[in-house]
């Protein structure tokens, strides 16, 4: 009975793993933030015209991935601190994070592996494995707005240590609405040694 209950959650595991490499890799080239036109036009198709993760899973809200970045940023000058730098590839490795968020509620991703790997730059994610460059994210689900996100993570040390630190220099964000459930995802990174990103 214990093998069969072994094997079935085996087979289940592998089955999810599958799942969201399926995906994932139908899903080259995440847009960032772009103006309203763009987003528009993108809201269902990535650059490469091939199917967004929201597609299947939910819708991507623009307006509360930019406010997370607002906030943090508005958090970090009220404390005296330079405001995190955005990009593509950073709001990219985010909605990659809470598109997985879905299916595995983990500051790892899917397969158990770490965050970093899910960067969209392989020089980026190899600087940060082999250097040990900085990185870390906040995750969240159910909260009724970006305002009432951040105000979970600013409860907890390890999220106030991330929105303080002065040693990430680049953030990205993103939220992904499926159904009656929110999916908040903040990527942070250190990038200096490296050059802009």
């Amino acid at each position: 009975m214990n093998e069969n209950k072994r094997r079935s959650g085996i087979i289940f595991g592998v089955t999810v793993i599958m799942a969201v490499m399926i995906l994932l890799s139908s899903c080259s080239g995440l847009p960032g933030f772009f103006d309203a036109e763009q987003k528009q036009e993108s809201d269902t198709k990535d650059f490469g015209g091939n199917p967004k993760p929201g597609e299947y899973l939910g819708t991507y809200n623009q307006e509360a991935s930019e406010e997370l970045i607002l906030l943090v940023n508005e958090i970090r000058n009220r404390n005296g601190l330079p405001p995190l730098q955005n990009n593509v590839e950073m709001n990219q490795w985010a909605q990659i994070r809470a598109a997985e968020l879905v299916f595995v509620f983990e500051h790892t991703r899917t397969d158990g592996s770490e965050i970093i790997t899910a960067h969209p730059d392989v020089t980026v994610r190899m600087k940060a494995e082999d250097k040990g460059f900085p990185y870390s994210s906040a995750i969240a689900i159910h909260y009724e707005d970006p305002g009432s996100a951040i105000s979970g993570w600013m409860s907890l040390e390890h999220q106030r240590m991330n929105v303080f630190s002065e040693e990430y220099t680049h953030i990205g964000a993103a939220c992904l609405v499926q159904g009656q459930s929110t999916f908040y995802a903040v990527v942070f990174l250190a990038s200096d040694e490296f050059g802009e990103l």
